[in-house]
């Protein structure tokens, strides 16, 4: 066998070249053996029948296989169907299962719904519950006064005919028009009197708008006082302070000015307060700023250092419902709400924000959040000392004229709230600060030194300002002797009006109060009906008697530091 492989030279066939020569060369190994074919013509057809019945017998098998193979189809098929029908019954399950768990989820949303209406309508009884106690207190009040008021009238109308008798019989007993109406002056005077000693002010306030005026109510951790002030605010403004003259309410205390706020009334529906210049204002915990703010029903006002409000607007919106009812639970959450709002005072401000970094990156965030909690409460306690130190004159505080703020790290570098008394004048070289007076940590400083300072001021107030108290004269109303009393508390000065029994009631408590002090007392003057007394012409019983009051109420006023009446 010959094989013919046909190349060019020409250099753009080259790759046509090289495969066709490599094939050449793959061919040249091929080798041919020739084989003479001796197979007869019947055993090519005997093979080829061989082969024949091979293969109908392989199709035959090759059928019965696929039979087979058709009825396991046919069966797995079936199957299938089956399990279709169960995926089907399934689904369907599982939609009504969704849809029954749909229908669950919105009956609990409408129970839930339900549940806060529920709560929403006790909470509104309740806080009705409340207003409706409130107002039965106030109707109770109003109905006291105006039984009070009837009496009064019953009594004026009593008197009146007593005169137009005495007039008749004795003409030196007659009183002119003028006289009459001086009279039902001074009693409508005393009558206010009276209210405002039990600690009721509603000067400027018809009895018939009581019920719906404006008012502060004092809070107080005792239970027996908190409520026992109560100041009615008139529509227009009044101011608070220590100033009689300019305020209509006037308090008197640590941190309380001539003139601390003003609280404008609109239509008893709405109260405005301000700050003046005189004092600490505090709204609900928070600090006044000098805009002023709108109070609300349930507010707490804190004058100064020494007094805490509520706010009651009958009229008025909603700001807070009483958490309790209860006046000690009000003041308690009053300073809760003070201590909430305290913060660092602002000269002492960049010094806590350095020492709180060197905290944060030494012992972490949580430690930094105390020490700035501790730095607010000793500012707050300071400046209560600052203040308590501007009411007692320098020699007895030790010649300490301020208290400052200290940071102190110990040899563990952990930080410590101190405070600091300051002293003397300044010094002049390198502006040294003032000298030292003493340290004290913060709950040392608390309990120990804050309660000294307070005790100082009494002491200066009890020393610089004596009570005096001087019978000037006496009256007969109806065969009821009234002595007027002048009582000089410094440049202050009261008349009052009161009668034996007062004093006795008057005694009576002092002696319950403190019984060191009954030792001090002497006796009362003795009793006696002195209608007759005069009747029989014994007139100087009367002066027997007023003297001995004298003697009383002086050594009364001598030892008046030593009582709870200051």
């Amino acid at each position: 066998t010959k094989f013919l492989a046909c190349v060019t030279p020409a250099w753009t066939s080259v790759e046509e070249t090289i495969c066709t020569l490599e094939f050449a060369a793959r061919c040249k190994m091929v080798s041919i053996t020739a084989k003479k074919n001796e197979q007869s013509k019947e055993d090519v057809i005997a093979k080829l029948m061989t082969e024949k019945d091979a293969i109908q017998v392989q199709l035959q098998l090759e059928k019965s296989k696929s039979e087979e193979l058709c009825k396991q189809l046919q069966s797995e098929l079936e199957k299938v169907g089956v399990t279709q029908l169960a995926a089907d019954k399934a689904m369907n399950e599982k939609a009504e299962i969704e849809d029954r768990l749909a229908q669950l989820k919105d009956e609990a949303n409408d129970q839930v719904r339900q549940e806060r209406i529920r709560l929403e309508e006790i909470r509104l009884v309740e806080v009705q519950q409340v207003q409706d106690l409130e107002t039965s207190k106030q109707q109770e009040l109003l109905a006291r006064l105006q039984d009070e008021q009837a009496a009064q009238q019953a009594r004026e109308a009593e008197h009146l005919a007593q005169m137009a008798a005495l007039k008749a019989l004795q003409e030196s007993w007659a009183l002119d028009q003028k006289q009459l109406n001086e009279r039902r002056e001074l009693q409508h005077h005393q009558r206010e009197a009276a209210l405002n000693a039990l600690g009721m002010h509603f000067m400027g306030v018809d009895s018939a708008e009581m019920s719906s005026a404006p008012k502060l109510v004092n809070l107080h951790p005792d239970p027996a006082l908190g409520g026992s002030l109560l100041y009615y605010l008139p529509v227009g403004e009044t101011k608070i302070g220590a100033d009689e003259k300019r305020c209509r309410i006037k308090l008197k205390g640590l941190s309380v000015g001539d003139e601390v706020c003003a609280v404008a009334n609109e239509d008893n529906k709405k109260l405005l307060v301000r700050p003046l210049q005189g004092g600490l204002v505090r709204v609900n915990g928070k600090m006044l700023d000098q805009s002023g703010q709108v109070l609300l029903d349930g507010d707490r006002l804190a004058i100064g250092r020494a007094y805490i409000f509520q706010v009651k607007i009958p009229l008025g919106q909603t700001g807070r419902p009483s958490a309790t009812g209860r006046a000690e639970s009000e003041f308690e959450a009053a300073m809760e709400e003070i201590a909430a709002c305290v913060e660092v005072d602002p000269q002492w401000e960049s010094g806590i924000q350095k020492a709180m970094r060197l905290v944060k990156s030494d012992f972490g965030t949580e430690e930094a959040k105390k020490l700035l909690a501790h730095a607010k409460d000793a500012s707050e306690q300071i400046a209560v000392g600052n203040a308590l130190l501007q009411d007692i004159p320098l020699e007895m505080r030790d010649g300490v004229t301020r208290f400052e703020l200290s940071i102190m790290f110990d040899a563990h570098g952990f930080p410590e709230v101190l405070v600091v008394a300051r002293k003397g004048p300044p010094m002049s070289i390198g502006g040294q600060r003032e000298l030292s007076a003493g340290i004290w940590e913060l709950e040392r400083f608390v309990q120990g030194h804050l309660p000294w300072l307070k005790e100082q001021r009494s002491r200066h107030r009890a020393g610089s300002m004596p009570l005096q108290a001087k019978i000037l004269s006496r009256e007969d109303d109806l065969g009821t002797q009234w002595y007027r009393i002048q009582l000089v508390d410094g440049k202050d000065m009261l008349i009052i009006k009161k009668r034996y029994n007062d004093f006795k009631d008057w005694d009576r408590t002092l002696r319950n109060l403190n019984p060191g002090l009954s030792q001090l007392l002497p006796e009362l003057p003795e009793t006696g009906t002195f209608g007759l007394r005069a009747a029989l012409g014994q007139k100087d019983f009367l002066d027997k008697r007023q003297e001995g009051l004298q003697q009383y109420l002086q050594v009364l006023m001598d030892n008046v530091d030593k009582t709870t009446l200051v």
